[in-house]
């Protein structure tokens, strides 16, 4: 199998505009009742069946431990009511994280069979270098020991944010050549689910603060990237607003 199931219901969730969670999952016009023929139960089994065994067989080439329990709350939920319990933000950040892994260990086994694939992480990395070398020596900038690196616009005030709390940002995304890949205004996030890099930066940020972040590849989408439209090895330059930190009680 060239492409799991699970990767490819996450690129349609991430690039096909798939609505997945608690407005309901975006399905195809159902045919007219007087064109149907009448459900089977042998026939429902062994489609279901088909469904589940495709998944496990994806899941398992591309080196993801699944919760099956887990796995079957949600196939049912999606059956039943086509309403997921996580709502369709969480769910799509969690999507994306475990994308980006499956990418990532694509890409590594790519990179010792493709020396003209290898070419371009290579050199996405060697611009990175340069980028963070330079921007670590202006005025101002903080290189933390994870090679993140910012520059604080307002400081803000009161404790940072934690894992688990709740924060409510706006942001913008670019890559080093200046392409934008992100946007948000007063977007609401879980400091836990989102990439490390990120997450290291939010953690030490303040209600009200704003900070210029820039994030190496190793700490944001490393080798497999983010189709389309970031590359292996691409570091991350982030402008963001941490408007309100939402405390878990």
């Amino acid at each position: 199998m060239n492409r799991s199931v699970l990767a490819a219901a996450v690129a349609g969730l991430v690039f096909g505009g798939v609505a997945l969670g608690v407005a309901g999952v975006r399905r195809a016009p159902a045919a007219p009742a007087a064109e149907r023929e009448p459900a089977d139960a042998d026939t429902s089994y062994a489609v279901g069946f088909d469904l589940g065994a495709s998944a496990l067989v994806g899941l398992d080439a591309d080196g993801v431990e699944i919760d099956r329990d887990a796995l079957l709350e949600g196939l049912t939920d999606a059956i039943r009511t086509g309403e997921s319990r996580l709502g369709p933000d969480r769910a799509r950040r969690l999507l994306e994280r475990l994308d980006a892994k499956v990418r990532t260990r694509r890409a590594e086994a790519r990179m010792d069979e493709d020396p003209v694939f290898r070419a371009l992480p290579e050199r996405n990395l060697q611009r990175s270098h340069d980028f963070h070398a330079q921007f670590g020596a202006e005025q101002g900038a903080v290189t933390l020991p994870s090679g993140i690196q910012y520059r604080v616009k307002s400081p803000g005030q009161g404790d940072p944010a934690r894992a688990g709390d709740t924060v409510v940002v706006s942001f913008r995304g670019t890559l080093l050549d200046g392409r934008e890949f992100a946007r948000a205004d007063m977007a609401e996030l879980v400091v836990a689910e989102v990439m490390p890099g990120a997450r290291e930066a939010l953690m030490k940020m303040r209600a009200g603060g704003r900070w210029l972040v820039c994030i190496p590849p190793q700490r944001a989408f490393s080798l497999g990237g983010r189709d389309p439209d970031i590359g292996p090895n691409e570091s991350l330059i982030i402008d963001v607003t941490l408007h309100e930190i939402r405390r878990v009680p």
